[in-house]
């Protein structure tokens, strides 16, 4: 079965994650991210500097984002 070409009317709206969930492993250090506005759910090792990003995510480019832990293995 073909897989469908999606469509978009520029290159960077195929990347874009409007109106997605992304989970971003490894957020609890540096941040070389492009932001979008989407819910962020941050993976992290070190609790307090993972919700300190998550804080910081929300307030900087208003989007709803929290850090949980998870296993991403």
């Amino acid at each position: 079965m073909p897989i469908p070409i999606p469509s978009a009317d520029r290159l960077v709206d195929l990347f874009s994650l409007k109106n997605k969930v992304a989970v971003i492993n490894g957020a609890s250090g540096a941040q070389g991210i492009g932001f979008e506005a989407a819910l962020i759910i941050t993976y992290f090792n070190r609790e307090e500097q993972a919700k300190e990003n998550a804080a910081s995510l929300s307030e900087e480019f208003n989007v709803k984002a929290a850090a949980y832990h998870c296993d991403v293995t």
